[in-house]
C-alpha cells in the first residue's frame, strides 16, 4: 500500500552473507554461463521457428543485456508472447518458472498516478509476457534445456 523497505540485517544474517561473498564471483561466473547457454538455446529456437515460418507462433524472446553491461542474473527472464501456453509447458516438463513483476509498477497502489499514459506500454507488455527460468549457481541449467526442447 505505501513505499518502504525493510533493511534489518541481524548478526545471524549478517554472519552467512560474510561467507557467502567469499563465493560471490564464482557464483556470478556460474550465473553468467547458466544464462548464456539459455541464450544459445532460445537463439536455435527462434532460429527453427523463422526455417518453419512459424514465427508468430510461440514466439519466446530471451531477455537483453546492453552490450558493455553486465548482470547478476538474479533470474533469467524470458519474454513468450502466449504466456499461458509457454507455462503449461513448463508445467509438463517439471521445469520451475515464476512471475515476478505480474503488475506493472504504475499500477501498485503505492504508485498509482506517478506515470500515466503510453510510457507505461512497455511495463503493462512485460507484466503480461514475462517469465522467469532458474538460473542460480545449484541449477542444472543443461537439463532444463533438454526438457525445453522435448516440450517446445
Amino acid at each position: 500500500e505505501t513505499v518502504g523497505m525493510n533493511s534489518r540485517l541481524d548478526a545471524l544474517q549478517a554472519a552467512i552473507l560474510r561467507v557467502k561473498l567469499r563465493h560471490l564471483e564464482e557464483e556470478l561466473k556460474v550465473r553468467r554461463e547458466n544464462a548464456r547457454k539459455y541464450d544459445e538455446f532460445f537463439a536455435e529456437y527462434s532460429a527453427g521457428l523463422r526455417a518453419s515460418g512459424d514465427i508468430d507462433g510461440a514466439k519466446i524472446v530471451p531477455q537483453y543485456i546492453k552490450h558493455g553491461c553486465t548482470s547478476t542474473y538474479a533470474q533469467y527472464t524470458v519474454l513468450a508472447d502466449d504466456r499461458e501456453a509457454f507455462i503449461k509447458k513448463l508445467d509438463k516438463a517439471g521445469i520451475p518458472h515464476c512471475i515476478h513483476y505480474p503488475m506493472p509498477l504504475h499500477e501498485q497502489p503505492c504508485f498509482r498516478g506517478l506515470a500515466q499514459g503510453s510510457e507505461n506500454r512497455n511495463a503493462i507488455m512485460a507484466s503480461q509476457k514475462a517469465v522467469s527460468l532458474p538460473v542460480c549457481a545449484f541449477t542444472d541449467v543443461d537439463f532444463i534445456i533438454n526438457k525445453l526442447r522435448s516440450v517446445l
